[in-house]
């Protein structure tokens, strides 16, 4: 699950804010291969992109977060050079996501062979 929130009261939103929200939602929709949705409510703008993962009775979930805050300044949106930066970060941030979420276990006897046959 990748979650990226705008924090922005509805009042002061503008259409910068949008395009930055429409761009990472585009982003995960289409590079990641995630079905996105969008919340917009009166404090903020929010993109989730889930698999899906019912809990059923039978099995117990372990959800693991990772939060990241980035601040940004109202000069910063007038700024391209600012707003590609975070926009770049912002794209790595879910990139490193699905690379951890796509994590695969290797038993242990494996990785003892992987390790004395680089010796």
């Amino acid at each position: 699950m990748i979650t990226v929130k705008l924090f922005q009261p509805k009042k002061n939103r503008t259409k910068i804010i949008y395009d930055m929200n429409d761009s990472i939602a585009n982003f995960i929709n289409n590079k990641i291969d995630k079905k996105v949705s969008m919340i917009d409510d009166s404090s903020s703008l929010e993109v989730v992109a889930s698999d899906d993962t019912k809990n059923s009775n039978s099995s117990t979930k372990i959800e693991l977060m990772f939060k990241k805050t980035i601040s940004l300044k109202d000069e910063d949106f007038s700024d391209k050079l600012s707003l590609d930066m975070i926009m770049t970060e912002v794209k790595n941030f879910c990139e490193q996501s699905l690379m951890i979420e796509k994590f695969s276990y290797k038993p242990i006897h494996l990785r003892e062979r992987e390790k004395n046959a680089n010796k």
